[in-house]
């Protein structure tokens, strides 16, 4: 769980320093720099001292000309869905399921055309519980339009994980810009991995479609290696930037990230992801085909800039507004051991043979037996019952019943928070929220991971 939500920092860090470079603009604009003067290379260091005066310059009709034109030219409607026609009379081949495996987070597909070529790609992704990982397949319209194939995915400049897929669906948006001297669009994604062991990270990606390929270069890494077989331990990070091939300092990696790339003027796209999640039971096979056309062409027009991505998603998603509880009571039944425990920036390891170590038994009548070990000795056990308070199943223990008294603390009262079931290398996991009480009010709390036995 710690890995995931640090992998979404790296996420929002990239994001919020990519994103900046558009303030002001259009947001779904993908832009390029005007290319008036681009046969005349003896005006070019004119064009960047002009750009603040271009912007007010007219064009014929006495209208303003922006410095930075979109670039998007929508497919025509009747085009868009014959092409989108094409790929649902072959569904049943791209659609993924989950069925065979657990880890799975979520499914999406989206509609796109990265090169601006009039031949729409399908990506079909899916996102793991862990780390934000992610595994996608590209599809295209061929250049006939009666059929379509797929894209390659090739990973540039990394030899640091085996993961070569940008994490389209958790990014679910890029910056974008236009190579001028290879006549190229590029989009900023980020991919992040986990090789196990306690090895995880993010990849920070320079893509391009070219032909039936997807280059990934990768120009910026960060690596962390957790040392999973200390009970406390610190986690050791490294900075890669892959222009010279060399290890930097933090501080450099996220100047990278604030300056990449250098000199060029950056739009966002976003990605209209039709998304199903593991525990929701209605999806894309519920949809009938003309369903299914109009949110698969609603997806590029996402992309496009035509259409909002929130209004999208509040169409055919499930958003934060609208996601049903997750029975986590259900998914709780079963024996389990302590795996970790989170206190603030603390993070500590526990086997059977710990000093403090916990077991927690829940029944499918919502009972729960708890146990706690000292040194391999028990010193507690309680029974409790699950119940639901704002959303989350949660069981108590009560100290003055149970001993008479506050504990050495003060503390009279401890609740127990289910608060999110994940998969992690294949292991799964619980997470259990301690908040402790004294009669003055809340002491604090720590985060439970919990492994299934």
């Amino acid at each position: 769980m710690k890995k995931r939500i640090f992998l979404m920092m790296m996420v929002g860090l990239m994001s919020t320093s990519v994103f900046m470079s558009g303030c002001g603009k259009t947001g779904n604009d993908v832009a390029v720099e005007d290319d008036e003067d681009e046969d005349d290379e003896d005006e070019d260091d004119e064009d960047e001292e002009d750009r603040e005066d271009d912007e007010n310059d007219q064009n014929d009709d006495g209208s303003d000309a922006p410095s930075v034109k979109p670039i998007i030219e929508m497919i025509d409607k009747d085009d868009l869905s014959d092409q989108i026609r094409i790929l649902i009379d072959d569904r049943d081949y791209w659609t993924m399921s989950d069925a065979d495996d657990d880890a799975v987070y979520r499914i999406g597909y989206c509609v796109t055309d990265l090169d601006l070529d009039g031949r729409i790609e399908l990506i079909v992704s899916r996102e793991y519980d862990y780390s934000n990982v992610s595994d996608s397949y590209v599809y295209e319209i061929n250049e006939a339009g009666d059929d379509y194939g797929f894209v390659c995915l090739n990973l540039f400049n990394s030899t640091i994980t085996d993961d070569v897929e940008p994490d389209f669906l958790s990014c679910d948006s890029a910056d974008c810009y236009f190579d001028k001297e290879n006549r190229e669009l590029h989009y900023l994604l980020i991919d992040n991995f986990d090789n196990g062991n306690g090895n995880y990270g993010a990849l920070l990606m320079d893509v391009n479609k070219s032909s039936e390929n997807i280059y990934c270069n990768s120009y910026l890494t960060i690596s962390v290696q957790e040392n999973v077989d200390q009970e406390n331990y610190e986690s050791t990070y490294e900075y890669k930037y892959y222009e010279g091939n060399m290890e930097i300092k933090e501080a450099d990696y996220y100047r990278i990230i604030d300056s990449y790339p250098e000199d060029v003027v950056t739009r966002p796209v976003y990605f209209g992801y039709l998304t199903r999640y593991s525990y929701q039971e209605m999806y894309l096979n519920d949809l009938d085909n003309a369903a299914l056309e109009d949110a698969l062409c609603d997806s590029y027009y996402v992309f496009a800039g035509s259409l909002d991505q929130i209004d999208f998603d509040h169409t055919y998603n499930i958003t934060s507004d609208t996601l049903p509880d997750i029975d986590l009571s259900s998914l709780a039944i079963g024996d389990w051991e302590l795996y970790s425990s989170e206190v603030e920036d603390s993070v500590t390891r526990y086997t059977p043979d710990s000093p403090f170590y916990k077991e927690m038994y829940v029944y499918d009548d919502s009972s729960v037996y708890f146990i706690d070990y000292e040194y391999g000795e028990i010193v507690r056990t309680f029974s409790s019952e699950l119940n639901y308070q704002d959303f989350y199943p949660v069981f108590e223990y009560d100290i003055v019943e149970e001993l008479g008294k506050p504990d050495e603390l003060g503390a009279v009262l401890e609740t127990y928070t289910l608060t999110d079931h994940y998969y992690e290398n294949g292991a799964e996991f619980l997470e259990v929220t301690e908040d402790i009480y004294s009669d003055d009010g809340w002491l604090g709390y720590s985060i439970l991971n919990f492994r299934r036995q």
